[in-house]
């Protein structure tokens, strides 16, 4: 099973003036194995969310780098990506190892979304690999869900 990182970078190629891929490649390569990536690139047909992955997973791996493929496990496991994050109202953990297992991947790691202490507790004890808890700070992409939780929140879902 691949270590992840304590720092995961999360994608976002409108954002570049550079092919991502690229992008990627630089930082991976300047930083080997000490962050991981999230391919989170919602507006993407499947087609082209499988190719864009199957490029960052080539880039980040040559820097010794995993790479979660957000909310499809389908696609992770056909670009070869090291992990699936999941919605925190998405698949349970349970049911996604059966999945990725079916499809040939009984070592794809499993992360989880939470938005309180109680659902990152409950993702460890449902055996998340990786749980990623937010908002910890205000993000105008995350004003539905409340008030930020606070970096004390990462602290009290590690004891």
């Amino acid at each position: 099973m691949v270590d992840i990182p304590r720092v995961i970078a999360v994608t976002d190629r409108t954002l570049l003036s550079a092919p991502l891929a690229d992008t990627i490649a630089a930082i991976a390569g300047a930083n080997p194995g000490r962050l991981a990536f999230q391919v989170r690139e919602k507006d993407l047909t499947d087609g082209d969310n499988l190719a864009l992955c199957r490029d960052i997973v080539a880039a980040a791996h040559r820097g010794h780098c995993p790479v979660l493929v957000n909310g499809r496990i389908d696609i992770a496991v056909a670009a070869g990506a090291d992990g699936v994050h999941l919605p925190e109202a998405g698949l349970a953990i349970a049911e996604a190892r059966k999945l990725a297992s079916s499809l040939g991947r009984k070592d794809l790691l499993i992360g989880k979304s939470t938005h309180s202490l109680a659902a990152a507790l409950a993702a460890a004890s449902a055996g998340a690999d990786v749980i990623f808890l937010g908002p910890i700070w205000p993000t105008p992409k995350k004003i539905a869900l409340g008030r930020p939780l606070g970096p004390a929140a990462i602290t009290e879902a590690t004891q």
